[in-house]
Order: structure tokens, then sequence, then C-alpha cells
């Protein structure tokens, strides 16, 4: 039975130029007359994208109607705006997914990202079509809820039920181990985020790398 791969897209698979996401951010909470300079004053790594909106949102974080329509703006913003030259695809990622899929294995996502920005940071990255099922950071603001959402989308897509340590979770952040030590998954921390090798491996996953270059091998390494 093969495994099913859960990636993590922004520090792990690709990153967006900070100044493009803080320019759009800023537009958006203008326009919703909000303190832009809130930005600097939150974590992003690690969480999902209904945790920051709701924190970006301040005293008003409580409020359903104005979520939604700050979710929608961001939506429609990075659509109409993001270009592939605004997106760094990561060493070793277009590696790892070509011989995954080669191998026959399920490629899905488990991201902080609400569903819609997740598939048009993958369309400027040229990856979307890698990534049948997934969970994405829409409704939880606790990332350690995506993977049974993650689990769902596979059984749905594929029609097969695979056990928990069949599924793969790779991430870059200590968020994303937890997630997969909480749901009994396997963990894969990739350092090509804010966190580094020797602070990843800290926090005890399966399997440390600096890149998801030469997959043959570290996925020789996981199934050791």
């Amino acid at each position: 039975m093969n495994s099913a791969y859960l990636f993590d897209i922004d520090g792990t698979i690709l990153s967006v130029e900070r100044t493009f996401m803080k320019s759009i951010i800023e537009e958006i909470l203008n326009t919703f007359s909000i303190d832009p300079e809130i930005i600097y004053r939150i974590d992003y790594a690690g969480r999902t994208d209904a945790s920051i909106f709701r924190n970006l949102m301040g005293e008003h974080h409580h409020d359903d109607d104005l979520f939604e329509q700050i979710k929608q703006a961001y939506i429609n913003k990075m659509n109409d705006h993001l270009t592939p030259d605004d997106v760094n695809v990561f060493d070793g990622v277009e590696e790892t997914v070509e011989y995954l899929c080669q191998n026959n294995e399920y490629l899905g996502l488990l991201t902080g990202n609400f569903k819609e920005t997740a598939r048009i940071k993958l369309r400027a990255a040229g990856l979307n079509d890698y990534f049948g099922f997934g969970a994405f950071g829409c409704h939880h603001t606790d990332r350690n809820f995506l993977p049974a959402d993650a689990e769902r989308s596979f059984t749905e897509h594929s029609g097969i039920k695979l056990e928990k340590r069949d599924f793969i979770i790779i991430g870059d952040t200590p968020h994303d181990i937890r997630c997969a030590r909480y749901f009994g998954a396997k963990s894969v921390a990739v350092s090509t985020g804010h966190f580094s090798f020797a602070e990843l491996s800290k926090q005890n996953p399966d399997l440390t790398l600096k890149s998801l270059r030469s997959p043959d091998k570290w996925l020789e390494k996981l199934s050791g």
C-alpha cells in the first residue's frame, strides 16, 4: 500500500515575495479601516489563515461578517495580482513531486492557506495539478485539526482508507511536526522556512531535511 504525502505550502513548497504580500494585506486593512501596523505585531509561521486574519482584525476578531469580507478581498487580490514572478519554488520540490508521482504515491496538501489562495499560489508556481486533495486553513484556527480533514479528503478522493502512519506530513515549522504527532502521522521537517535545521530537529520529527532534493535518498531514510 502506498502512502499519502501531505505538503505544507509557504516555507515548504514555495515562498511569495514579502513586499508583495505586505502591500496586498496593507491595502486590505486600510480598506476596512484597520491599522496596518498590526502586520508587524503577529506571528505567521505555521499558523492557519483563519487564525492570522482573525488576529489582523484586532478588536474586531469576533466579527464573522467582517472576517468573510476581508477573506474574500484577500482571495480576490491574490487572484488578480499574483504572478509567477512573485513566487519562488524551493530547490528539490519539483524533483520530489515528480518522483512521488512516478512511484504512484498520493500527493495532497496540508496548509494553513485558505483553499482558494492555496490553489492560486500553486498555479502561479506551476504545481497545482500535482495535488488532488488536502486540508486548508479556512475554518480552523488550530492546525492540529487539519490532518483529520486531509484524511477525509483523501478517502473521498481515492476511495481508499489508510492507516494514520501512512500519512506523511511535510512542513517547515514546529506546528507541522506537532500536528503530525497529534494525528499519528509521520513528519518530515524541512528547513527552507523560518526555522533552522537544529530548531526543527529538537521537535523530534521522523526526519529533518535541509531541502527536498534527492527524494530517493530521504524517502529511504524515512522508511528505514
